[in-house]
């Protein structure tokens, strides 16, 4: 029996196990380091230019009755789309986000957002009160798909989105 234990010790690879320990231990306290030195000195991460405007529309939103809501031409004051309850999920996060914003600054609720496309098919929904900027490019085509139909819907828009 204590023979089966000297072999179990001897096995190679187990001499390892505390060096693989302590540089992934070594590894995570770095990064720990680094975002703690990121946030103190207030770096800020460096953002994509987006340049050359392709297209854009200033958009309204509202909460209607029935949990529906309707997105106008902020302009013109067309009626561009309606979502029912339980549809159009990722724009109502996308919205619910900026609207927190805004919320935060106490600022009115009401104001027009803009939408706008960018050369490379860069899509960005904007909230000119706040100056936040959502690149919707991160979230995938078929949510950025959703965004560039209110585009398309004024005649504008891109296929590429929907590819």
């Amino acid at each position: 029996m204590h023979d089966t234990l000297d072999r179990r010790r001897s096995v190679p690879g187990d001499s390892a196990r505390p060096v693989g320990v302590a540089a992934l231990a070594t590894v995570v306290l770095l990064v720990l380091c680094a975002v703690l030195a990121a946030r103190l000195t207030g770096f800020e991460p460096a953002q994509p230019v987006l340049q050359g405007v392709v297209e854009s529309r200033t958009l309204g939103f509202r909460d209607a009755a029935g949990g529906y809501v309707e997105i106008i031409d902020w302009d013109t004051g067309e009626h561009i789309e309606s979502f029912a309850p339980g549809e159009g999920s990722f724009l109502r996060g996308v919205m619910r986000s900026l609207v927190r914003q805004r919320r935060g600054g106490a600022i009115e609720s009401g104001a027009p957002f803009e939408l706008t496309r960018y050369q490379g098919d860069r899509l960005v929904i904007s909230d000119p009160a706040t100056g936040e900027n959502i690149d919707l490019i991160a979230f995938g085509p078929s949510n950025v798909a959703v965004f560039a139909a209110l585009l398309q819907s004024a005649g504008h828009g891109s296929e590429s989105y929907l590819d």
